[in-house]
């Protein structure tokens, strides 16, 4: 699976299955560039029976893995006319190629794969929004709070302040309040 990075438009191996996968996670691909990056390019799907074969077929991936492509099928991942990605079935050469038949079946699986990413793309935004959102309220509540303990400046209100100084922590994300004075001994 390779995806689109917005900034720069080119794609990259987002999942890989096998054992290239660490090789080829550091790959980017310009449009244009291999037969992922020719299928980003003119958004139509492509089966190549044998790669050697293929003036499109880039070997710095083999060559980085050490594996040797054989078969490649490539469809393109489009959600509301824009490209999200390619999804990228590859054989070695050492199995039988793909049949053109393996193109109608990603194509049908294509659809559901760009709708799965935009909504784990969509659900991990709204997750940092939420806790953006929640550590301001934290925030804000620590602010009042500090307000009012300067309003009342009273030996109460700062036994207050730090009685809940583990809460303050929290929210700040520290351990300790060293700058907190230490309350007043009761009376």
């Amino acid at each position: 699976l390779l995806l689109v990075d917005p900034e720069s438009g080119n794609l990259y191996f987002d999942v890989v299955s096998g054992e290239s996968e660490h090789s080829l996670k550091r790959i980017q691909l310009r449009p244009g560039a291999g037969i992922a990056g020719h299928v980003a390019q003119t958004g139509e799907a492509l089966w190549v029976p044998d790669a050697r074969d293929c003036r499109l077929f880039d070997a710095d991936a083999d060559k980085l893995s050490g594996f040797v492509t054989g078969s490649i099928v490539a469809v393109p991942l489009v959600l509301n006319d824009e490209l999200v990605g390619v999804l990228e079935a590859v054989r070695s050469v050492a199995r039988a190629p793909f049949e053109a038949a393996t193109v109608a079946c990603l194509e049908m699986l294509a659809p559901h794969v760009a709708i799965a990413l935009r909504t784990a793309r969509m659900t991990s935004e709204l997750r940092d929004a939420q806790a953006q959102l929640v550590q301001s309220a934290k925030l804000a509540a620590l602010g009042e709070l500090v307000r009012i303990t300067a309003q009342a400046n009273s030996q109460g209100a700062r036994v207050v302040l730090v009685a809940l100084s583990p809460f303050v922590a929290d929210v700040l994300d520290t351990t300790r309040l060293s700058r907190l004075p230490a309350a007043p001994p009761l009376r």
